[in-house]
């Protein structure tokens, strides 16, 4: 894949939607997001109100901009997976896919067309039972080199192994749980080595760490070779007077 990283700031005008071949990935910090009265700060509970209220109010101004309708017509629905989806008649006129990920106050959202897209990301960051986790999550060879590197490195390599194996499975809709093991990744470099049955062969994949910024690692997939991602930093800390879609 290859990938651009480009900033763009609030009030977004309306946007053409991706070639098929493209996936658009949009990254924001949703503590800059000036919405309404909910700051994120008070207690636990009160942050993750208020990081949800922006985290939908983005996908829906994203998602209104590449539909050419304001963000509160946006409408969802699920597939027979609850995989997140737009409702029939907006993505058939469009072909427009997309999916979302969070850690903290970082949200992602992977746009295409006429190709499903898996997203996900995670705050870098020293994990306690890593060990545990690899064996209970990884295949036997990434498990071990994961319990074999000192730390940070092995919270590292067990997150970019984990995002990677999150990112092919929100791409196909499945549940997390049920075909993790089946998944089979290099221990080193991260490619496909083996997928589920009944799932498209490891070479009609694309799978890439997309640019990010540096507190973050994640994967983005999609079950079509020759995939292109381009990055987009969501600048929000922008004061505008006017509508933000």
């Amino acid at each position: 894949m290859t990938l651009d990283r480009n900033q763009v700031d609030l009030p977004l005008g309306q946007r053409a939607v991706p070639a098929s071949n493209t996936v658009e990935l949009w990254v924001s910090d949703l503590t800059d997001l000036p919405v309404g009265d909910n700051p994120v700060e008070g207690s636990s509970r009160a942050r993750r109100q208020a990081l949800r209220l922006r985290q939908q109010f983005i996908l829906r101004l994203l998602l209104g901009s590449y539909l050419a309708c304001p963000g509160k017509d946006v409408r969802f629905d699920r597939g027979t997976s609850g995989k997140p989806r737009l409702v029939s008649r907006l993505a058939k006129t469009t072909g427009l896919t997309f999916n979302a990920s969070h850690s903290g106050q970082w949200l992602a959202i992977a746009i295409g067309c006429d190709v499903e897209v898996g997203i996900d990301i995670e705050r870098q960051r020293e994990m306690s039972r890593v060990s545990a986790l690899a064996k209970r999550f990884l295949s036997e060879p990434e498990a071990e080199r994961v319990i074999g590197l000192p730390e940070p490195e092995r919270s590292d390599v067990f997150l970019k192994l984990w995002t990677r194996r999150e990112a092919l499975v929100k791409a196909m809709g499945s549940s997390i749980f049920t075909c993790l093991k089946q998944i089979q990744l290099d221990p080193v470099n991260g490619r496909i080595l083996n997928l589920p049955s009944g799932w498209r062969s490891a070479q009609s994949w694309s799978l890439t760490a997309p640019d990010l910024p540096d507190s973050l690692v994640g994967a983005l997939a999609a079950p079509s070779g020759g995939v292109r991602v381009e990055t987009f930093i969501l600048n929000c800390n922008v004061s505008t007077s006017g509508p933000l879609i």
